[in-house]
């Protein structure tokens, strides 16, 4: 069964496997491109007692960039 959700985001329901699988949007706070993995470098230089400012605006601006900033300040509460 599918339903359709605000935003154009689709659940399909399959209750012989009792278990939903959900479409994102790529403009999705929580859709993962193939490329996003635990290992991924977000920003090159490694946070220090010295560098929390220039570290903590490229982190910044590369959650930004992957539009997953709204996560870790709150805005989306999932």
């Amino acid at each position: 069964m599918k339903t359709q959700m605000p935003g154009n985001e689709e659940i399909v329901t399959d209750f012989d496997d009792d278990f939903s699988t959900i479409s994102l949007e790529s403009s999705h706070p929580l859709y993962l491109y193939l490329s996003d993995h635990p290992g991924q470098v977000l920003v090159s230089s490694l946070l220090t007692s010295d560098n929390f400012n220039e570290w903590k605006r490229s982190m910044t601006l590369a959650l930004f960039t992957k539009n997953k900033l709204g996560i870790v300040t709150g805005r989306y509460k999932f």
